[in-house]
């Protein structure tokens, strides 16, 4: 998982500061296992 984590690093996060709950990888990383998994809504 980190290997896979470590992918999304160099992706820039445009939000601001204060707006920030979670990282943007943690964020592309559960995007990318709910597309795996068939999650369509």
């Amino acid at each position: 998982m980190d290997s896979l984590l470590t992918s999304f690093e160099d992706i820039e996060d445009s939000r601001i500061d204060r707006t920030k709950k979670y990282p943007i990888k943690e964020i592309f990383f559960l995007i990318l296992a709910a597309v795996i998994c068939g999650v369509q809504s």
